[in-house]
């Protein structure tokens, strides 16, 4: 049975943690990390300089690091079809159906004004705070100001 060596396994991890120490410390470097870090596979990998090559351990990683790619892929897709499910699911009950109309309608009478329009019609703006509005004259630069006392 060989002897089973995780120099390699060593090597792409220093890798790892090295591209993004290195990127750290130059801010204009336009790349992302991680195609730094797959140039630098390459480089450091058979094809280049041939510091770490295909072994049992580096096999085990890539295939762990296969299923876990996968399995993020299907997160991220089943994750939004799931929540939108739930909550609408939690809609049917009764009694969160008049939760939510009441937060609703508690946001909406904060944010809007009820004012009386023509024939009695109900009409909502948009309520303004007094603190967002800022009384003053209004002077125009182009005319001279009026003299006091004439």
């Amino acid at each position: 049975m060989p002897a089973i060596s995780f120099n390699g396994v060593l090597i792409i991890a220093a890798i790892a943690v090295l591209v993004p120490v290195v990127l750290g410390f130059l801010p204009k470097v336009p790349l992302p990390g991680a195609v730094l870090e797959v140039i630098a596979g390459i480089v450091i990998g058979p094809s280049l300089l041939g510091w770490v090559h295909i072994d049992a351990p580096i096999l085990v990683l890539s295939d762990l690091g296969l299923g876990m790619l996968l399995f993020l892929a299907g997160l991220l897709i089943f994750l939004p079809g799931f929540i939108s499910d739930a909550v609408g699911l939690l809609l049917l009950a009764p009694p969160v159906r008049a939760g939510l109309q009441a937060v609703t309608a508690a946001w909406f009478v904060r944010r809007f004004t009820s004012v009386s329009g023509p024939g009695g019609v109900r009409i909502w703006t948009r309520s303004e705070s007094s603190d967002r509005i800022v009384r003053g004259d209004v002077v125009r630069e182009d005319e001279p100001p009026e003299r006091l006392g004439s």
